[in-house]
């Protein structure tokens, strides 16, 4: 997840402790390992690799809070996303 914010339900709800704060804040329990990666697609990879080679991990999920340029979604709304647009990558 990008944001402590966005994590805090998790951290709750799945009883999630901090294992590390440096180079990742990361939470773990035995079953779930939760890391705040900082906003961004780089933080994002960044944190996955992180993941990857230091936690053994063999599945990962992005989850978070987006926003949206139409009014299509209601506050809430929770959608899956089947593609992409980088609008700093157009082609």
């Amino acid at each position: 997840m990008a944001t402590r914010i966005e994590a805090d339900p998790f951290l709750t709800g799945l009883n999630l402790h901090k294992i590390t704060s440096s180079p990742i804040p990361a939470y773990k329990n035995s079953d779930f390992l939760l890391i705040v990666s900082g906003i961004g697609k780089c933080n994002a990879a960044i944190a996955a690799t992180y993941s990857i080679c230091s936690h053994d991990t063999h599945r990962i999920f992005n989850l978070g809070a987006a926003g949206s340029t139409t009014d299509r979604f209601r506050v809430g709304q929770i959608v899956h996303i089947n593609k992409v647009l980088e609008q700093d990558r157009p082609h």
